[in-house]
C-alpha cells in the first residue's frame, strides 16, 4: 500500500485489503481499517517451515527444498504398472458384520437346525 497523505487519501472505516499470499499452501486473507490503523490480517493462512510432505509449506513457489528435504526424496518410480488407489471410510455408520448361516444336521427325513443364537434353546420348569 502506497504511503497516503494525513485527511486526504485516507481510506474509510470499514474498508478492507487482501492480506498474505496464494502460492504455495499459502491463502489470502483480509485487513480491515478502523480508526487509521489496519487490522490484523483474518482469515489468511501464512507459511510455516518446510516438513517434506509434497507442499509448498513455505509459501516461496518450491516444494520440499531444503538439506532436510533432498535428504528424504527417492528418485521417481519408473515402473508402469498403475498405482493402486486403497479407498478410505469416510462413514460414519457403523459396520454391520453378516450373520453366520445355520448348521443344518440331518439324519432323519426331519431337519435338525441348530441355533447360532447366544439365547437358549429350551428352559427347563423342573426343580
Amino acid at each position: 500500500v502506497p504511503p497516503s497523505t494525513p485527511g486526504v487519501d485516507e481510506p474509510v472505516n470499514g474498508a478492507n485489503r487482501p492480506c498474505s499470499s496464494e502460492i504455495g499452501a499459502c491463502q489470502i486473507g483480509v485487513q480491515i481499517y478502523q480508526d487509521g490503523v489496519w487490522g490484523e490480517c483474518i482469515g489468511a493462512v501464512f507459511p510455516t517451515a518446510e516438513i517434506c510432505d509434497g507442499v509448498d509449506n513455505n509459501c516461496d513457489g518450491v516444494i520440499d527444498e531444503g538439506s532436510a528435504c533432498s535428504a528424504l526424496s527417492a528418485p521417481a518410480a519408473t515402473s508402469t504398472e498403475p498405482i493402486i488407489e486403497i479407498p478410505i471410510a469416510t462413514s460414519t455408520e457403523p459396520i454391520i458384520e453378516p450373520q453366520p448361516e445355520p448348521i443344518i444336521i440331518s439324519t432323519s427325513t426331519e431337519p435338525i437346525i441348530i441355533s447360532t443364537s447366544t439365547e437358549p434353546i429350551a428352559t427347563s420348569t423342573t426343580p
